[in-house]
């Protein structure tokens, strides 16, 4: 599944990091009204955007982890 990477909201819009590493303005009223930075998103059944809070969840376990481990070091 591919997913698009809240990197921030600004002026209306979620600029977000593509599965191909773009960026790319996805305006705000497309998204739920919960979305925030760092959020996962992917197209639902009906092509409208959806989170992913199971994939975004696991992303900053795994950013969490390698944190951590940096600081061991």
């Amino acid at each position: 599944m591919e997913f698009y990477c809240i990197d921030r909201l600004e002026e209306g819009f979620a600029v977000c990091e593509t599965p191909d590493d773009r960026m790319e303005n996805i305006p705000l009223e497309e998204l739920p009204p919960d979305a925030a930075e760092g959020d996962l998103l992917r197209r639902g059944q009906q092509g409208q955007w959806e989170i992913d809070h199971e994939a975004t969840q696991a992303r900053r376990e795994a950013i969490r982890k390698k944190r951590a481990a940096l600081k061991r070091h």
